[in-house]
Parts: structure tokens; sequence; C-alpha cells
């Protein structure tokens, strides 16, 4: 069949040349989008059992599950792990499966039959879908003065950046990577602590007992417990300045006037980016 080839030369190129155009042709007929939508096929199922050990979550919880799920035909993969208090099941759905949704509808109707059979006590199973969205723009902010990177203004631009990139039409989500972690830092001379009959440990009791997250109380009566907390909440640098510290003397004074309030970058970082390989 390639002896004709080998005996016209001619005939092998038009034919190559042929097969490039059909080639090429078929290429620019193939349906592009510019954000292609991706199929999720994973999922994780997770349920608490508090105070369940291992073996009790498997049996009670994990299994129950994984039975139901079974029937599933659509779900190549199911994988488990049980753990004192809580249960996790991994799905992966077939590579046949082009529209996963109606897929997890089935998933949540089965979750909601294996609720009813675990025992008392025990959390809803929760479907934590797994997202497969594509990026369209990858941007990144670096510090190219020669002084030490400042990473609350990267920070604050980044932000600023956001803003403006929300506002594009077609953006759907914004996230942001390394971005550092900010604290407040009170800062307090070892003498000034002493004179005032106070241990960090004791200032810093004070200060947390301030923040309107800790509960004030509880309200007890013959059928509820009801936690009672603050109102106010320690938002600005003013408010924390304005804390009232009780001395070892039982003098009150404002923080601003014994300690330093500043508002900077967490050390060291527990997050950084690396752009063109450089932090």
């Amino acid at each position: 069949m390639v002896g004709p080839f080998y005996k016209n030369i001619r005939l092998l190129i038009l034919t190559v040349v042929m097969l490039l155009a059909w080639g090429f042709s078929a290429f620019q007929a193939l349906p592009r989008q510019e954000d292609p939508e991706l199929v999720a096929r994973t999922a994780v199922v997770q349920t608490a059992f508090p105070g369940a050990n291992a073996e009790r979550v498997e049996a009670l919880v994990t299994s129950v599950i994984e039975e139901e799920l079974s029937e599933i035909e659509e779900i190549d993969v199911l994988e488990s792990s049980s753990r004192v208090g809580f249960s996790t099941v991994s799905i992966e759905l077939a590579e046949t499966v082009k529209e996963a949704q109606p897929v997890w509808s089935k998933v949540r109707d089965e979750l909601d039959d294996a609720a009813i059979r675990i025992p008392e006590g025990v959390t809803t199973p929760e479907l934590d879908e797994a997202s497969t969205k594509a990026y369209t723009v990858i941007a990144s902010l670096t510090w190219n003065l020669p002084d030490e990177p400042n990473y609350a203004i990267l920070q604050r631009y980044a932000k600023e950046l956001g803003i403006l990139l929300r506002g594009v039409s077609g953006t759907e989500e914004v996230e942001f990577y390394g971005s550092p972690a900010e604290e407040i830092l009170v800062e307090i001379a070892a003498p000034e602590l002493a004179g005032i009959g106070l241990s960090p440990q004791q200032l810093a009791q004070q200060i947390r007992l301030s923040d309107s997250k800790v509960t004030a109380g509880q309200l007890r009566s013959a059928d509820r417990d009801i936690a009672i907390e603050v109102e106010n909440e320690l938002e600005t640098l003013e408010q924390i300045r304005q804390i009232p510290i009780q001395s070892g003397q039982g003098q009150f004074a404002r923080l601003s006037d014994i300690a330093m309030v500043s508002r900077g970058v967490r050390e060291p970082l527990n997050h950084q980016a690396i752009v063109s390989g450089k932090l």
C-alpha cells in the first residue's frame, strides 16, 4: 500500500499537505471557551460523633454511609477514614459523568437516608464538593525597593487591587495567597510592668478579658444554660488603647498610659508566596 508513495514523491507531498490542511481546519472548528467549565467529580462527606472511639465511628457511622452511597452507580471510588469522634468519606465519580450536580443530588438523598440510621448525638453528614474553577488571571505584587519588604503595605495594595478586580465584569471570585497575618502588639518595658505590680501573663489576661469574644458569664435556670457575652467588640487600635488595666495595688490606668500599642505583621511569617524564585 505504501509502494506508490515511494515511487511518486509528488503524491507523498500532496498527501502530507492535505493531512496538514485537514488537521488545521478541524482544529479551527473545535469549540473553545475563554473560561472552560470543569466537572467537579470529587467530594468529601464529614460527620462528627463526639466522644466515640474510632471503632464505634467506623461501625455506627462510616459503614452506614458507605453502604448507602454504594447504591449509586455513578460513584467510581469510595474511600473512608474513621478516627476518634470523626468520620470522613471521600467520593470520586466515574470519568463518564458529564453532569455532576444530578449525581450529587442522589448523594444527598442517600445521606438523608443514612442520617436516619446513625445514632443520636451524631451530626448530620455534610457533603463538601470540590471546587474546580479555572483562574483567568494570576497577578503578583512584589517589593522592589532596597529596604526590607513592608508586607503590610503590600497587603493593603493587594486588597485595593482585589476591589478593582471584583468590579470587572465576569469576575466571579478573587483569592489571595501569601497574605501575612496581622497582629496587635502591646509593648511595655519590664521596669514599667514591675512598677504596677503585674506580670506579663496577668496583663495579657486583663486584655483578653476585655474582648467581647470571651464569655462574660452564664445564666442558669431549671431547663437551660445561657451564655452571656459583652456586646462591645475591640475593633480599632484606639479601643484597645482605652482598655482599663488594674494594677497590683488596685488602681486603674489606660493601657496606652503604660504600654505602646501598635498594629503590625505577625512574625515569623506563616504564609509566603514565591514569585520568579523569590519570596
